[in-house]
């Protein structure tokens, strides 16, 4: 059967039940670019985006067999790489709080304030 010719609902389930590969490529192809757009959008940060994305596509990949029909495929990737934005947004924030600010916070004892 040609790729091509399968829709995205066919394209998940031979992705979940058979882990076909060439499914995958042909899935990955068609959402890329809005994948990409919308991470871009979340993010504001070309390497985020990409790392979001790349994160967000293995966990299609490893989750295809529990899509459910009742969402369309688009929403469901989409929803699947917003998360992965904003994941990936909530790390960078802790990496970059300042020790200092956790120190003030504290009283001479080391307890908060």
């Amino acid at each position: 059967m040609e790729l091509q010719t399968l829709d995205d609902n066919g394209l998940l389930s031979q992705i979940g039940v058979l882990r076909d590969q060439d499914s995958f490529l042909e899935f990955h192809h068609r959402y890329q670019k809005a994948a990409y757009s919308l991470a871009l959008f979340i993010t504001r940060d070309l390497n985020l985006a990409e790392e979001a994305v790349q994160e967000a596509m293995l966990k299609v990949w490893l989750k295809a067999a529990t899509y459910r029909p009742q969402e369309t495929p688009r929403s469901w990737v989409l929803r699947v790489v917003s998360r992965e934005c904003f994941k990936k947004l909530r790390s960078k924030r802790r990496s970059e709080r300042k020790p200092w600010l956790r120190e003030i916070a504290l009283n001479s004892e080391g307890h908060p304030l």
